[in-house]
């Protein structure tokens, strides 16, 4: 996606059976026998795994912020030096049945949404520069600022399996990255031009300005 704006240039995721539990003396559940090996139960293998989804959205959110950059007259070059911010991971919530492998239902999630591509839970951090040598390069004189964003996913799922599993059915939550901006903290955000579908990235933008733009500037007030 790409937004063409003086002050915003768009850049390019116990249910362990446990075996006999000791019992106390007047509890009438059998004890394992002596030399016996208690062994904890895995949920049930799914084959053919089929999903079905509902309820599906999509939002853009703040990932990653950089310390201001001071350019003067002419502008100036500056390297990549994002840091993460706190935001949502992916996750899996199963609500009935079997548990799941939360990464293959991220993964489900990804190929139904076709929103991008979205990470299981704990495999990436959009926010964080990537350590490449990425630069970018501004004509006129200001305070910038780079911003990083990530997209979530989510919807309710309901999880089917051969051979007798019984169904699980849940909510899913997905991640990935979506780009970044530089932002001048000298000038107004104007932000109205967003579509209504974009209307989190021009949120994530105003949530990025307040944090990384020094205190009082233009960008980082109230549009």
């Amino acid at each position: 996606m790409t937004c063409k704006q003086p002050a915003l240039f768009a850049l390019a995721v116990c249910a362990l059976l446990w075996g006999p539990i000791a019992c106390g003396p007047d509890d009438a559940r059998p004890h394992a026998a002596e030399g016996e090996t208690t062994r904890a139960t895995k949920p049930p293998r799914c084959e053919a795994a089929k999903y079905s989804w509902s309820k599906p959205t999509r939002r853009v959110f703040l990932a990653g912020v950089s310390q201001p950059h001071v350019l003067g007259k002419g502008g100036g070059r500056f390297n990549d030096a994002s840091r993460p911010v706190p935001h949502p991971d992916s996750k899996v919530t199963v609500e009935e049945g079997p548990d799941v492998d939360a990464a293959k239902v991220v993964g489900a999630l990804d190929a139904y949404s076709d929103w991008g591509f979205l990470y299981g839970p704990g495999e990436i951090e959009p926010g964080r520069s990537d350590g490449s040598a990425l630069s970018y390069e501004v004509r006129e004189s200001g305070v910038y600022v780079q911003l990083k964003f990530g997209q979530l996913v989510e919807a309710d799922f309901r999880r089917t399996c051969r051979g007798g599993v019984p169904t699980s059915r849940g909510h899913a939550v997905g991640i990935g990255a979506f780009g970044g901006s530089t932002l001048d903290c000298t000038e107004t955000l104007h932000l109205k031009f967003l579509k209504d579908e974009d209307v989190s990235l021009g949120e994530a933008t105003r949530e990025g300005a307040r944090a990384a733009c020094p205190s009082g500037s233009r960008a980082s007030r109230k549009s």
